[in-house]
């Protein structure tokens, strides 16, 4: 990374997060400049206005990121809100009713296809049998922040991204 310039991260989440995540962020890289996208159409605004390779890290969001703009990141990272044995959108819904004792959450790198790219790390947690919706969203929420802050510096670019020995992304 040139430490002449400084580096570009877009926030691929909601305000309230990116105006935590950027606080966060900016203690480890100072010099970074954010910006915030909220959903398809301000990404692909900010990809263009930035002009130099951004990094991109998304936080629980819906939205898919397609390839013509991955293709003109310098990197991008997702918090996926599951394990990786359950790629694909919102998944938390399938868990209820289900009799799965755990759940988790994954930080992996994006690349085209979605929910497909290596896996940095996973944190799982243990379910109450039964548990409704908003039950798992909650803890889903709570230990998608522990993840994304035990890795702010992959995230920030300061520290190399390895890939999970052992983790890999299940059938859709």
């Amino acid at each position: 990374m040139d430490s002449t310039r400084p580096s570009d991260m877009i926030l691929l989440m909601a305000q309230q997060e990116a105006v935590f995540f950027e606080r966060a962020l900016r203690k480890i890289s100072p010099h970074c400049r954010f910006f915030l996208a909220e959903n398809q159409d301000d990404l692909s605004n900010r990809v263009a206005a930035i002009g130099s390779p951004p990094n991109l890290f998304a936080f629980l969001t819906r939205t898919i990121v397609p390839a013509d703009i991955l293709s003109k990141l310098g990197g991008a990272f997702n918090i996926h809100p599951a394990p990786p044995w359950m790629p694909g959108f919102m998944p938390t819904r399938k868990m209820v009713g289900n009799r799965d004792v755990s759940y988790g959450v994954t930080l992996h790198h994006m690349i085209e296809d979605v929910d497909a790219g290596p896996i940095i790390a996973v944190r799982r947690f243990d379910l109450q049998q039964g548990a409704s919706l908003e039950e798992i969203e909650m803890l889903t929420y709570q230990y998608a922040l522990q993840l994304a802050l035990e890795h702010l510096e992959i995230i920030a670019g300061v520290k190399g991204a390895p890939h999970h020995p052992s983790e890999r992304w299940g059938q859709r």
